[in-house]
């Protein structure tokens, strides 16, 4: 959904991946601009990302070894995640963080460049 300029409903979304398999629902996450319509009502803008639940595992594997071809939504590539719990990619990143640290600690090369971090 990264590069989509329009909100995308959930169950748009769904009907698109019901395609592949069972789906137990689909949410579209979508937050307030701060502005209003010309009547007064909120105007929302999509935070370019969603869920899909489906029924099985196997359909989910099933999408996510699709070829990017397959997964082009209303022109608008998309790209397919398992879902990771936030506490566990926060230690993937902490992980990597470290390895990378300890990169730039025994490279001689790296210590020409110490204001660069990922």
């Amino acid at each position: 959904l990264e590069e989509s300029q329009e909100i995308i409903k959930d169950e748009e979304l769904k009907k698109f991946f019901e395609q592949f398999g069972k789906v137990k629902n689909a949410k579209v996450y979508v937050q307030e601009t701060g502005e209003k319509d010309p009547i007064g009502n909120p105007i929302f803008e999509g935070k370019q990302f969603g869920f899909v639940c489906f029924e099985t595992q196997k359909d989910a594997l099933k999408v996510s070894l699709l070829p990017p071809q397959q997964l082009i939504f209303n022109d608008y590539p998309l790209e397919v995640f398992f879902y990771e719990p936030k506490a566990h990619r926060a230690e993937k990143m902490k992980q990597l963080k470290a390895k990378q640290d300890k990169i730039f600690e025994t490279n001689p090369f790296m210590k020409l460049l110490p204001n660069i971090r990922f």
